[in-house]
Order: C-alpha cells, then sequence, then structure tokens
C-alpha cells in the first residue's frame, strides 16, 4: 500500500507542475494582452488628437483666426436670438388653438429655453469679442500675445461659453426630437398639417441643424485653440521679435 501510495504521488507531481507552470504562463499571456492593447489605444489616441489639431493649426493657428472665432460666436448669438423669437410667435399664433395647455406648455418651452439662454451668454460674447480685438491689434502693434490669448480661453468666462454652447446644442437635439414625436409638427391622426404650419415646422428644423452644427463646431474649435497656441506659439509673436 506504501509502495503504492508513493508511486501516485511521484506521477501525479509533474502533472501538477506542469498546471502550475500553464497557469503562470496563462496569467503572464493575460497581462501581455492586456498591456497591449493599452498600448494600441493609447496609439490610437494620440493619433486622432494630431489627426484632429493639425487641420485647426491652419484653421486656428493665427490672432487674427482667434479673432475670428471670438467674432463669430458673436454673431451666432445676435443672428440666433431674434430667429428663435420670431419662431416663438409664429408656433404661437398658427397652433394655439389646436393645442391643449400641456402641449402648448410644452412648444413654448422647447423655443424659449434657447432664447433664455443666448439672452444670458450675449453679453459675455460681446465682450469676449472686443477682448480678442484688442490683443489682435496688439499684435499687430508688435506685442507678445499667445499668452493674453491662452488666458482669454482659459478664463472663467469662455469655460462657462462653452457650456452654453454645449447646453444649446442638447436643446437643439431636444427639439428635433419634439417636432418628430409632439404636436404640432407631429400629426398623431396621420393627416397632412395645414400649409402654414408645415412650413413653419420646416423652417423651425432648418433653424435647429444650423445652430445646432454652429454650437458644436465653435464649442470644439474653442476647446482646441488653445492646444493650437501653445504648438503655434511663433506665428502669436511679431516678426520683429523672434529674434530676441
Amino acid at each position: 500500500l506504501k509502495l503504492r501510495l508513493r508511486r501516485k504521488s511521484a506521477n501525479d507531481r509533474p502533472a501538477g507542475q506542469v498546471t502550475g507552470v500553464g497557469l503562470r504562463r496563462g496569467a503572464m499571456w493575460q497581462v501581455f494582452m492586456r498591456w497591449w492593447r493599452r498600448l494600441l489605444i493609447m496609439a490610437a489616441t494620440s493619433r486622432c488628437l494630431h489627426l484632429s489639431v493639425q487641420p485647426a493649426v491652419v484653421l486656428l493657428g493665427s490672432p487674427s483666426a482667434i479673432r475670428r472665432l471670438h467674432r463669430l460666436h458673436m454673431i451666432e448669438g445676435v443672428a440666433s436670438l431674434p430667429i428663435m423669437m420670431i419662431h416663438l410667435l409664429l408656433f404661437t399664433l398658427i397652433s394655439w388653438r389646436n393645442l391643449n395647455m400641456h402641449q402648448v406648455v410644452l412648444m413654448v418651452a422647447i423655443v424659449s429655453v434657447p432664447i433664455l439662454l443666448t439672452g444670458l451668454r450675449l453679453p459675455t460674447l460681446i465682450r469676449m469679442d472686443r477682448v480678442s480685438n484688442s490683443i489682435a491689434r496688439a499684435f499687430e502693434q508688435n506685442e507678445l500675445v499667445a499668452e493674453r490669448f491662452m488666458q482669454l480661453l482659459c478664463c472663467r468666462a469662455s469655460q462657462d461659453q462653452r457650456l452654453f454652447s454645449l447646453l444649446l446644442v442638447c436643446w437643439y437635439c431636444l427639439g428635433l426630437a419634439w417636432q418628430v414625436r409632439k404636436p404640432p409638427c407631429f400629426n398623431p391622426d396621420e393627416l397632412e398639417l395645414p400649409q402654414l404650419m408645415a412650413i413653419e415646422c420646416v423652417g423651425f428644423r432648418v433653424t435647429s441643424l444650423l445652430l445646432l452644427t454652429a454650437n458644436a463646431l465653435l464649442c470644439i474649435a474653442a476647446l482646441i485653440a488653445p492646444i493650437v497656441i501653445s504648438r503655434c506659439a511663433d506665428n502669436f509673436t511679431p516678426v520683429v521679435r523672434r529674434g530676441l
């Protein structure tokens, strides 16, 4: 019996050793694959960032381009405010008789919230446009402006404007969904809408798409602009002072 137990233990020991080696090799292979996936993700992320910054260098790599960015922000706010007020007035005049109180409140909220957000941000947009214009004029007078543009783009007011742009993008998406699912632009009885209402719904849909795209692009440009300035600092240094 002792001889049989010794033989059994002798036969089981190599198998156990081989199993332990296999487990260690499997664990090492899993660690290797995990780190390899992380390296691939990091490489892909840096490559995407490089590809996204390269076009931005062409579009935002000068003081005049940064001034143009703030000017476009201001133009978007100035243009969207009266347009959305006109849509609110037209929706109210055309459809208030055919809607119940809940639908009227929802319609007014969908159209009036962008008006409220734009009205809150517009004074700051005008002030930031004036500051960027003064910085660009200082560059024309051979002053260093890279640090001043960085402070303008990274200040609290600029961060608030990017937050407003993100909120407006989300709200315009909600407005498009409202048109598809709720009256007056959606008719659950599958009847043809009145001509004036159909024109107004199409106009509001086009306006929402344009303003959504504009806010998204301007927000992304404002986020990338500090990176562009740090990479193209020579473009924000006057020629007469580059050798100093």
